[in-house]
């Protein structure tokens, strides 16, 4: 009875240890990581943090403010979040007119290229000085190995011999210094070969002084944000909580069971999220947004990423009721459809302007123009490139029609001007439309890298 009792207790505890080990097989919390499994990539660290609670098993809910605080907590530990200071993230084009600010300072290179060019001018013209007819001048020739020396009145120089005194000597036997002060062709001449090499020298110098200074001022850009803490993510150097935030975001946003339903979602902030289950929204987060947004787009004037949304009231990645809400406190109004939505305002121009979504967020806008006539659609083209700048093909040097369509290839957002153009009558054919897109937040660096590279 007692061998049965103990092979009895023996099987449930087996029995037992089989069903925990199942158990625990099916379950798995997050991986534990260190900054020194990823030599020191804080990117890739914050990334397979954030990766490690989205695949747990069972899945922890995101938007649960305890779970967001634990992965922050276990990356500050690792990686700082919230560093002091702010990134500097000016840009080449800026870097470089700080260098040439910084050049102008050193009196070597103060002087601008017409300006030099007319100090040479002068100072040519102190080098390489002529006779005057009357004046009593001293002349030396070479015939042979032998060199001689005249003295006396300058008379005439008549392209071939130069009589001086009693004496008539052969243009061509003057040694090359004389030969400039008979000659006023030649002295000209010799002047501008002067302020040409001298010119070239100073442009060469000055140019090499700019590059020399806008790599240094790179260099401490680069160390300055390294050493403070920041990192390079999605073209941009951003504090690590805004990594967090960004990689955060784009989950619970693509996961259904939250779209919609939370807010407290801002990508550029660089504090905690704080999670709030509510259908509206935070009106002082959402002006804080639009204030950098503005600020962003300020800096990247004249470029197809200078439009970040729409006519720089609306911007990516808000949702509809923050447009509706924007668009309201600029008069505007907005229309919700299915496929889109429409934002109505007061230009006569434009037929409509369709709002497109995705995972609730702005992600494309359509403005379709009322434009019949080919001088209206180039007066529009023109207007684009002057915002904007040159668009693709013109960058590549390519031959482009003036009723040909346009795009824009840029970091933050893509634009594309359509119209179609009988070929036979070069009358426009259907609407024209301009779209801009919004370039995922995941492709920017990549992007950024191409177009840097192709300058």
């Amino acid at each position: 009875m007692r061998k049965i009792l103990n092979f009895c207790c023996f099987v449930f505890f087996a029995a037992a240890v089989m069903i925990c080990a199942s158990l625990s097989a099916q379950q798995k919390g997050p991986k534990k990581y260190k900054l020194s499994d990823f030599k020191g990539d804080k990117v890739r660290f914050i990334n397979a943090v954030v990766d490690s609670y989205v695949n747990t098993v069972p899945k922890l809910d995101l938007t649960d403010q305890r779970v967001i605080n634990e992965i922050y907590d276990v990356i500050d530990r690792e990686v700082p979040i919230q560093p002091k200071g702010k990134p500097d993230n000016r840009l080449r084009g800026e870097l470089r007119a700080e260098a040439y600010r910084l050049i102008k300072l050193d009196k070597k290179f103060a002087m601008e290229e017409d300006e030099y060019r007319r100090f040479l001018e002068a100072k040519a013209a102190k080098i390489y000085t002529t006779y005057k007819i009357g004046e009593k001048i001293s002349l030396t020739y070479q015939r042979g190995k032998s060199r001689y020396r005249v003295t006396g009145t300058f008379y005439r120089f008549n392209g071939r011999s130069v009589a001086i005194g009693l004496r008539t000597v052969p243009y061509y036997d003057l040694i090359e210094e004389d030969k400039v002060k008979v000659n006023p062709e030649y002295a000209k001449q010799k002047q501008r070969e002067y302020v040409d090499r001298e010119l070239k020298i100073y442009l060469s110098l000055r140019k090499d002084a700019l590059l020399s200074k806008e790599t240094e001022l790179v260099r401490k850009q680069l160390k300055y944000n390294i050493d403070s803490g920041f990192v390079r993510y999605a073209e941009m150097w951003r504090y690590p909580i805004q990594v967090i935030n960004n990689l955060l975001i784009d989950i619970i946003e693509a996961d259904p069971r939250y779209a919609g339903k939370v807010s407290g979602l801002n990508l550029d902030s660089i504090q905690r999220i704080q999670i709030k289950r509510l259908d509206s929204f935070d009106k002082k987060e959402l002006e804080e947004r639009i204030r950098a947004y503005k600020e962003d787009v300020a800096r990247r004037v004249g470029t197809i990423d200078s439009e970040q949304g729409l006519k720089n009231i609306i911007f990516w990645r808000f949702t509809r009721d923050e447009i509706k809400h924007v668009l309201e406190s600029h008069g505007w109004k907005l229309v919700q459809g299915k496929e889109y939505d429409l934002a109505v305002g007061f230009d006569q121009q434009v037929v409509e302007t369709r709002l497109y979504y995705e995972n609730g967020r702005l992600v494309k806008v359509m403005t379709i123009y009322d434009i019949d006539s080919f001088d209206s659609f180039t007066n529009l083209k023109k207007i684009f490139l002057k915002n904007y700048g040159p668009d693709d093909r013109m960058k590549k040097k390519q031959y482009v029609r003036p009723g040909d369509p346009s795009t824009w290839t840029g970091i933050i957002t893509d634009g594309y001007l359509h119209v179609k153009q009988n070929k036979d009558t070069g009358a426009l054919e259907g609407r024209v439309t301009m779209t801009w897109t919004m370039v995922p937040l995941k492709d920017r660096k990549k992007r950024a890298d191409m177009l840097n590279k192709g300058k």
